[in-house]
């Protein structure tokens, strides 16, 4: 049987003890319908970066490429879920920092496994 995506994020951190957080692929579905591969450095035709996929991420890397696991379902282990928090308001980037600790953050697996609806909402731009 095939195991929902929360399943497949709880099973690859059972499996990977290094990893403390961990992403989906996603694909994107733009406002003409289209519908084509997310990565964490773009949202269309990501050939140039889709070896990032397979990476470890540890802290410096989620700090060079940023926007790591942007829109998929996040899942981490109980152990990092605790940090200090910011006084303002902060982006999901600052929790991946704070929470990779001394492990490394992945993607759970080869196949996207949501999509996101670029265009629409507050990435409208409107």
């Amino acid at each position: 049987m095939f195991a929902g995506k929360f399943q497949r994020q709880a099973d690859y951190l059972d499996q990977n003890v290094r990893c403390n957080i961990v992403w989906h692929k996603m694909l994107v579905e733009f406002p003409d319908g289209r519908i084509g591969a997310g990565s964490p450095s773009s949202s269309e035709n990501y050939a140039k970066g889709e070896y990032l996929y397979d990476m470890e991420f540890d802290r410096a890397a989620i700090l060079q490429y940023i926007a790591v696991g942007a829109n998929s379902s996040k899942m981490y282990r109980r152990a990092v879920r605790h940090y200090e928090v910011a006084d303002f308001e902060t982006l999901d980037y600052f929790a991946n920092v704070e929470q990779v600790g001394d492990g490394v953050g992945c993607f759970a697996c080869d196949e996207p496994l949501g999509v996101y609806r670029a265009g629409v909402g507050v990435s409208s731009g409107e």
